[in-house]
């Protein structure tokens, strides 16, 4: 009888997955046709002119390092999973991300690791959601620190920018110190609603519930020590990940400063944590970008172009380290060595 119950309509997830598709798409299309009216054609023909092709070619293995910090943070979550396979991982669920609509592509991480046979795609997610609830907390935290370091931004009032950094790093420091609490906190606020509104009468959804308090009682075990290790990782991976943003905007000639490259980067990594992002990252992440960086100066035009071009050039260099690394994967887990026995989560420490 579960087994009927937990069935779902026939075509109902593929009937979900292309009503996404199209959502996303129409979402991609209205964004991109909304900035196109605002590029100058011309000054993009004088862009492409003056960029520095070496120096926008050296994002390629600038992103293979990202790649590898990246890959040590899921390695945490799962440790039974070979670095060479996680990176692998890594860079087809990055692509993903890029390219699949509404944020679908975060499930391929949890997939390929279970095709690693080194977690489960459940643990995997809770995993996804620790390190989406660093990333946000470490890219407002370094977005405020530049705010403090740029005294132009309130009128030359340092002290507003630093009550601010320093209001934000705490509550940034408490959640990543209570996230195992908060989380149980949570769940439990969740589960009472269910019940309360009389949802969990029904077996599918009691069925959901009591596997979500094992993942999350499993999942509580995490230790304080990996915690801070995974926020350690990301805070590193976020600096670098704006020192890119810095060397895209120098290798498109545009003069900013380091911190400009930071207040203007936020934009399209903001827009990246949404649920709206239609097909992947297009249109949202050029909107982003052209929104932050008009807010630190520069005219529409330019920071509509730079957007497109960041995203071209990120776009062509995801597309070819997920494809070797989608070849390498296919290889690596094939092999007998490869792990197959999910270890259980929070033994990373």
């Amino acid at each position: 009888m579960g087994a009927e119950v937990s069935k779902p309509p026939v075509g109902f997830s593929r009937r979900r997955f292309w009503l996404k598709a199209l959502l996303g798409l129409a979402i991609t299309s209205g964004l991109v046709l909304f900035l196109v009216r605002y590029v100058d054609w011309h000054h993009i023909a004088a862009l492409s002119r003056s960029a520095n092709w070496w120096l926008l070619a050296s994002v390629v293995p600038l992103y293979v390092v990202l790649y590898i910090v990246r890959a040590e943070r899921f390695i945490l979550l799962a440790p039974g999973t070979p670095f060479s396979v996680m990176f692998c991982i890594t860079a087809i669920h990055n692509f993903m991300l890029r390219v699949l609509p509404m944020r679908t592509g975060e499930l391929s991480y949890a997939f390929l690791v279970r095709r690693a046979g080194t977690s489960g795609i459940g643990e995997s997610l809770l995993g996804l959601f620790l390190l989406r609830l660093l990333d946000a907390t470490a890219v407002v935290l370094i977005f405020v620190a530049a705010l403090a370091i740029d005294r132009t931004t309130y009128r030359d009032d340092s002290q507003l920018a630093l009550l601010i950094a320093g209001g934000v790093a705490l509550v940034g420091a408490l959640t990543v110190l209570f996230f195992r609490q908060l989380l149980s906190i949570g769940f439990v606020t969740f589960a009472g609603t269910l019940k309360l509104l009389g949802l969990t009468r029904y077996q599918r959804i009691a069925s959901v519930v009591e596997k979500l308090s094992e993942l999350i009682r499993s999942y509580t075990r995490l230790t304080p020590r990996l915690i801070l290790a995974q926020a350690g990782l990301t805070l590193v991976m976020w600096v670098f990940n704006f020192v890119i943003v810095f060397a895209m905007m120098r290798g498109f000639s545009v003069k900013v400063s380091f911190v400009q490259a930071v207040l203007g980067g936020t934009g399209a990594t903001v827009t990246g944590f949404l649920p709206i992002g239609g097909v992947g990252t297009f249109g949202a992440l050029e909107a982003g970008w052209a929104v932050g960086f008009v807010l630190v100066g520069l005219n529409k035009s330019l920071a509509v172009a730079t957007g497109f071009g960041f995203s071209l050039v990120t776009f062509v260099g995801a597309a070819l380290l997920a494809l070797a690394s989608w070849i390498l994967f296919n290889r690596l887990v094939a092999r007998p060595e490869t792990p197959q026995i999910a270890p259980e989560v929070g033994n990373g420490s």
